[in-house]
């Protein structure tokens, strides 16, 4: 049969305009290849990337109907999703390396909430565009391998209202990046080289989970919390001098915690942070630190804490700092409670003013190692709150000046182990405000001025050992202030003057013993007055004072009552020098020293019921007389 020539033309032209729609249907198309199934039903050729990429997360997920697409570019993956209005389980191939336009995922009301899961190609991250930005609403949505790079945005890349995971993937050359709402979890990611002007993650609302990620080389705040954020398994480098700051001239956090907010990091690690002006931490909320470890830093603080917080089972080692932790009250001083500090090690760190702790709230302080750290001032802790300490071993610890513990309010120290500490005042506790000491092991550690325990406040010494220390002036205890000692054994100590004590005011010795102590003078208690601002009584407050100045008198005063002086050495003389007022009663004062005496008195002394024993002169005065003794009765 012949065909017409007329309609053979027109069949051409069909067929070529056919085609030619269709190249250009497919040229615009904004909908990928989409593949509907059940749990059960078999999978295309085409999916074989999706399913290498999702056959883990849809061997577990139990929803009734599952989505596979596999889409192209930009465009086709805003329309799937702008699509998606159930709450079916989605996942989504990304074929193209990189995507610039805007995404919503979600409904904004929350009336549906879909699950979905995003996935790069395993060869080669997915890049998002600087111009990018990312809102979900609702739903549960998982990114992964995708690479987020250089997304320069006014506010934040992406926004988060819904349940978001970004898994194995990477944020990279950022500004601000994520603003959470919702429930974030970052996890296995390499975090680098951002740079945020407000936060990189600013948690808003939500709950956030940083978990086994590395963060790198990150400038500006990492994160700002004001709702729950937990840092688990992750590296945090600073690294670089110009790593973590924008303006080295500002102070600023890394982490800042804000009020009633949650912060929990644990099995984590922040090294090689160098910058004056960064502290790690800081807290306004509740803070949990557990195994975390602070390393080769140099920055002003590791934390700061306002209210509450707890410190457990961390290594803070080689970081040269202000202070590693500060204790503050809030400005408000609405919180009352106490920062828990324990089982810790401080180890090899260099500081100012309380290289480990400067408090100046409530600290409890217990069952930490605190060895070789040097402070370049006063104190590796410095107190100027309440200060609890127990079971702690400090060792081989240095202070420029004053004191290994510089206490200037309310000290409570028990059961802890001081060994060849060094201070150029006080070689373990300078205290200048109220603190008592129980139970405690003090050895091996020197000072210019009192090997141990340098005291100008109100001191309770009680049940202690202080042995083998070494003090070039001052005594191994120095007092200027009002000192009671109880029930300590004070052993082969060695000063210039006063081997035991070196006291210019008030001090008050019960049932010590004091065993083969050395000095040049006084190898037991040197009683030496000083000058002391005597106060009139007040009329306001008592109106029989009559009218008095306060007047500058010089004066010190000493008892003791039934202590124990045995076989202590002075290379000059005297086991006991007075030049104040001293009442000594029950007290047994023994010797083999080559100096006749015992006692040299200058001042008033009321002696009662003593023994007095020098083996090598048991014919000859122990006593060397210049001043007045009562009721000597021996």
């Amino acid at each position: 049969m012949r065909m017409n020539n007329k309609y053979i033309i027109f069949l051409t032209l069909l067929f070529f305009l056919i085609i030619s729609i269709s190249s250009v249907h497919a040229s615009n198309d904004t909908t990928g290849t989409v593949y509907s199934t059940d749990n059960n039903s078999s999978y295309s050729i085409y999916e074989n990337k999706l399913d290498e990429l999702s056959k883990e997360d849809i061997k577990q997920d139990n929803s009734k109907k599952i989505h596979k697409t596999i889409v192209n570019n930009s465009k086709q993956l805003s329309t799937t999703l702008s699509n998606i209005s159930d709450e079916d389980s989605h996942y989504i191939y990304y074929t193209n390396s990189t995507f610039t336009d805007d995404i919503v995922i979600g409904d904004r009301n929350s009336k549906y909430n879909p699950k979905i899961s995003i996935y790069g190609s395993l060869l080669d991250d997915v890049d998002v565009d600087s111009n990018a930005t990312i809102t979900i609403y609702s739903g549960c949505v998982t990114f992964k391998h995708i690479s987020f790079i250089k997304c320069i945005n006014t506010d934040y890349t992406i926004t988060n209202y819904g349940n978001l995971t970004i898994a194995d993937s990477n944020i990279l050359y950022n500004d601000n990046f994520i603003k959470n709402y919702g429930n974030l979890m970052l996890n296995n990611c390499e975090i680098r080289a951002n740079v945020a002007t407000d936060s990189l993650i600013s948690n808003i609302q939500g709950s956030i989970l940083l978990n086994e990620s590395y963060v790198y080389d990150n400038q500006g705040q990492f994160a700002d919390n004001f709702a729950n954020l937990t840092v688990y398994g992750t590296n945090i480098h600073g690294h670089n001098k110009s790593s973590i700051k924008l303006d080295p001239s500002q102070s600023y956090s890394f982490i800042e915690n804000h009020n009633n907010a949650t912060l929990n990091i644990s099995y984590t690690a922040f090294r090689g942070f160098y910058n004056n002006s960064c502290t790690i931490i800081v807290n306004h909320g509740n803070l949990t630190v557990y195994n975390v470890g602070f390393y080769y830093s140099t920055v002003r603080n590791a934390i700061v804490n306002y209210a509450l917080a707890n410190i457990t089972n961390s290594d803070f080692e080689f970081n040269i700092v202000d202070s590693l932790i500060i204790n503050e009250f809030d400005k408000d001083h609405l919180i009352k409670e106490y920062m828990y500090i324990k089982s810790n090690k401080f180890d090899a760190n260099i500081g100012h003013n309380g290289v480990i702790l400067f408090n100046r709230a409530k600290a409890i302080f217990n069952n930490n190692n605190c060895w070789n750290n040097t402070a370049y001032y006063n104190g590796c802790l410095s107190n100027g709150g309440k200060l609890i300490t127990h079971a702690n071993n400090f060792r081989n610890n240095h202070v420029v000046k004053c004191g290994l513990i510089y206490n200037w309010n309310l000290l409570d120290s028990s059961k802890d182990y001081y060994n060849n500490n060094t201070a150029r005042y006080g070689g373990c506790i300078y205290n200048t405000g109220n603190a008592s000491i129980a139970n405690t092991l003090m050895k091996f550690s020197q000072a210019v001025n009192a090997s141990t325990i340098y005291n100008t406040g109100n001191m309770n010494i009680a049940k202690s050992n202080i042995n083998k220390n070494k003090a070039k002036n001052g005594g191994t205890i120095f007092n200027n202030g009002s000192l009671n000692m109880s029930f300590n054994s004070v052993y082969n100590n060695k000063a210039s003057c006063g081997g035991v004590i070196l006291n210019y005011y008030r001090l008050s010795l019960f049932s010590n013993a004091f065993k083969y102590n050395i000095a040049d003078n006084a190898s037991a208690v040197a009683n030496i007055p000083s000058e002391h601002i005597i106060h009139a009584p007040n009329p306001e407050i008592d109106k029989h004072a009559g009218y008095f100045k306060d007047t500058l008198q010089s004066f010190a005063i000493c008892i003791s009552l039934r202590n124990v002086y045995t076989l202590n050495k002075a290379l000059t003389e005297a086991t006991i020098l007075n030049q104040g007022h001293m009442i000594i009663a029950y007290d047994t004062i023994k010797t083999l020293g080559v100096n006749t005496y015992l006692i040299v008195n200058t001042g008033t002394i009321n002696l009662k019921n003593s023994t007095l024993v020098n083996y090598n002169h048991m014919d000859e005065s122990l006593i060397k007389n210049n001043g007045t003794i009562y009721n000597a009765t021996c």
